[in-house]
């Protein structure tokens, strides 16, 4: 739901409707007229769900009623707000956006979310796709504030741990016969019988471990008797102890867990060959023959507006199984409390003082007209390049100065009307130009899954 309505603008509707005054006065009284006639027509009645969102073939759309809740606004305007009001709504009751992780639901709370999910039902919904007889859209309707008294808090409703679980039973589906009839109580089975093999083996596991480790300590303890007897008798009179080889082996281990495996050593210069990182040279003020210690990752004490402190990673690297991953984040610029802006990881280096990242800037620019998103708090950027530059702005930002995660998306409106609906976005080294011309939304619909 967080990303949805941003999709929905790029693929709904006309484009170019800057202002909507006088857009329907042409069909006006058709629409009246087709309005007043079809009152009888079948709307969206269904029994069930799954029926629910088919129209009936003799639907007549109710301009007059969408006229009276949105006047002259273009349609696409409307549905994409429709979309954005459900998405903020989704993060109240998800219980974390990307400003706030709140305390634990409170009825007064809950109540003021069902309100809100009243009136997303009746000014939204209804206006603009007419009646849906769905029992999901009468819960939203009714029955969240019931669901708070009854259940307490939602933010418990994250159901990602259950589907991820799914993954595990999916491979079984290939030894049932696939009948749709008997194939769900073959896949229970050798879903179930797959974990009680597991566990078994676990436990084996877990026994030899204990087993190997009590053997262990007994010979650790036999061999600590003899040397003390040795030593008891003379024998290590010149003091050299059978411990000696204990304690390197001890110091062995401890270099392994200090060790750490997402961290390179790479020269300058083939840093520089990363895209946008042409002048990272200059901006470690190292020449392009020097090391540099770069990692694909780290963790921040992610600092939330309402104070709440949550670990979060970072992540930097060419490629995580198959693509980039270079995550966007709000930073202080020059530790400035006071400040927050946007940019996106380029990469992670390690120094004498600690962690540092280094990523592209971003910059607000102004809304579109009628926008929804900006009116519910997201803010339009685009790559920051400075005046004359040839390259984008790159800045060196200490990992302290980091203050949260951020999701960035596309702008997808605007790009489908520069370049079409089948547009691709720009690639991460493509035209500096096409990149330029981007633009993005700092996402706040976006629930976190902190923990």
């Amino acid at each position: 739901m967080a990303i949805l309505p941003f999709l929905v603008a790029g693929l709904f509707g006309p484009l170019g409707d800057d202002n909507g005054s006088g857009a329907f006065e042409a069909e006006r009284a058709a629409e009246r007229a087709v309005a007043e006639d079809g009152m009888d027509a079948t709307g969206y009645e269904a029994d069930c769900d799954d029926e629910a969102a088919k129209v009936g073939k003799d639907f007549v759309f109710d301009w007059e009623a969408y006229h009276s809740a949105w006047g002259e606004t273009p349609v696409q305007v409307a549905v994409t707000s429709m979309f954005a009001e459900y998405a903020a709504l989704y993060a109240r009751i998800a219980g974390r956006t990307t400003s706030a992780v709140p305390p634990p639901m409170t009825m007064t709370r809950g109540l003021d979310i069902g309100q809100q999910a009243t009136n997303f039902v009746n000014k939204f919904v209804t206006p603009i796709l007419g009646h849906i007889a769905s029992v999901k859209v009468h819960k939203v309707l009714c029955h969240v504030a019931d669901a708070v008294r009854w259940h307490g808090n939602l933010q418990n409703g994250n159901t990602a741990v259950n589907e991820s679980g799914h993954k595990m039973d999916k491979a079984h589906y290939i030894r049932t016969n696939k009948d749709g009839r008997t194939f769900t109580r073959q896949l229970v089975r050798h879903a179930h019988g797959a974990r009680g093999i597991l566990s078994r083996h676990a436990k084996d596991d877990g026994d030899a471990a204990a087993a190997w480790k009590a053997g262990q300590e007994r010979r650790a303890a036999a061999r600590g008797t003899n040397a003390t007897d040795e030593r008891n008798d003379g024998s290590c009179a010149d003091g050299g102890t059978p411990a000696v080889g204990t304690t390197a082996g001890a110091e062995q281990v401890r270099k392994r867990k200090r060790r750490v495996y997402n961290v390179a050593n790479v020269s300058v210069r083939d840093l520089a060959a990363r895209p946008d990182l042409a002048n990272v040279g200059a901006l470690l003020r190292m020449a392009a023959h020097r090391n540099v210690r770069v990692t694909t990752r780290t963790s921040i004490q992610a600092r939330f507006d309402c104070g709440t402190l949550v670990r979060q990673h970072l992540r930097a690297t060419e490629e995580y199984l198959g693509a980039p991953w270079y995550d966007a984040v709000l930073y202080h610029p020059g530790g400035d409390d006071s400040r927050v802006c946007v940019g996106e990881l380029r990469a992670i280096v390690r120094g004498p003082k600690g962690d540092a990242v280094v990523l592209i800037a971003m910059e607000s620019v102004p809304s579109e007209p009628l926008c929804p998103f900006v009116a519910r708090g997201c803010v339009r950027l685009k790559w920051r390049i400075a005046e004359g530059a040839s390259d984008l702005t790159l800045r060196l930002v200490p990992v302290d100065h980091v203050k949260r995660l951020a999701f960035v998306v596309p702008d997808f409106a605007d790009l489908a009307a520069r370049r079409g609906v089948n547009a691709d976005l720009p690639a991460i080294d493509g035209p500096l130009q096409e990149r330029l011309d981007m633009r993005y939304f700092l996402n706040v619909f976006f629930p976190w899954d902190a923990k």
